[in-house]
């Protein structure tokens, strides 16, 4: 399956053949910063800020596959923003598949997100605010491009984490700059849905059966079979050839039919305190098909 990979300043300078006017991607986000503040552009400042930590953090990213996309878009987030741990969350580059069908949540009209890029940055804790919070910063690719300088023109969500209110309670109230109301217009509840895979994304338990890492081709049949030690070596080995990702729910895609598995939200932690999303199993319709279908778990831990 194909995916949309994030177009970075850097490589959009590339594609237009202008890198000669910068000595290195430190001296080109240095630029873009200076300009952003002397032209008032705040999401040409967070977005250098976004490729910073990304690239500093080599580049992770998600590839999601279609079938887990409904299930964690509809998943309801009734829970308060402390009882996340986000301190631990570094920049990433989320990778939606190519060729969505009418019925994915990230596409509308002639257009689809293809891509995000998102981290927590310091944000107003509302519109009205001068006060700081820590927030999610979302930018994302729906496929409009700037025709001088032939990169993506990314649209920008931003969520404040504030403790009294819900995050569902929190999305509905996205900070939106005026900014939004150029170009091509993103619904709503496609806004939504992008920020909501994002904070998914943080809260989703590692279980093997829907996150895999996203090892070299020429590797793939050997990982089954392969130890744990071995395992480790084919991630480093990707890592090495710029594979740095995952795989979100590529099991889903391959298995024979499974009824309803879904996303749920579960305690965990030291007096569990902490919310994680896990997946429960579904019932398989072909069951004479396979051997074993995916579990769930109650906790976890990393």
């Amino acid at each position: 399956m194909e995916f949309y990979k994030y177009i970075d300043s850097w490589s959009a300078l590339k594609k237009a053949n202008l890198r000669q006017h910068f000595k290195s991607q430190e001296e080109l986000w240095e630029f873009k910063m200076t300009m952003a503040e002397e032209l008032c552009q705040p999401f040409t400042y967070r977005r250098a800020l976004l490729e910073q930590e990304w690239c500093a953090a080599s580049r992770p990213y998600y590839n999601l596959y279609p079938a887990i996309l409904p299930m964690l878009t509809g998943l309801k987030l009734n829970i308060h923003a402390d009882a996340v741990s986000f301190d631990s969350i570094k920049a990433i580059e989320v990778r939606l598949p190519k060729n969505q069908n009418e019925e994915s949540p990230f596409k509308f009209g002639n257009n689809e997100v293809r891509s995000v890029l998102f981290a927590l940055q310091d944000m107003p804790k509302n519109t009205d605010a001068d006060e700081l919070v820590k927030g999610l910063c979302v930018c994302f690719d729906i496929g409009e491009m700037d025709a001088v300088d032939f990169e993506p023109i990314y649209s920008f969500r931003l969520l404040p984490l504030q403790p009294e209110l819900t995050i569902e309670e929190s999305m509905n109230v996205l900070s939106v700059d005026d900014s939004a109301s150029i170009g091509v217009q993103v619904p709503d509840d496609i806004a939504i849905n992008v920020v909501k895979i994002c904070i998914c994304l943080m809260m989703l338990d590692r279980d093997p059966t829907v996150v895999t890492p996203d090892i070299l081709v020429k590797d793939l049949a050997k990982w089954d079979a392969a130890s744990e030690a071995e395992k480790l070596k084919l991630i480093e080995k990707a890592k090495s050839r710029g594979k740095n990702g995952w795989n979100i729910g590529a099991f889903l895609e391959k298995i024979p039919h499974i009824r309803r598995p879904h996303p749920a939200l579960v305690r965990v932690g030291k007096g569990r305190t902490l919310t994680r999303i896990v997946m429960r199993k579904g019932s398989v319709v072909h069951r004479n098909k396979i051997t074993e279908v995916p579990s769930g778990y109650e906790s976890s831990s990393d």
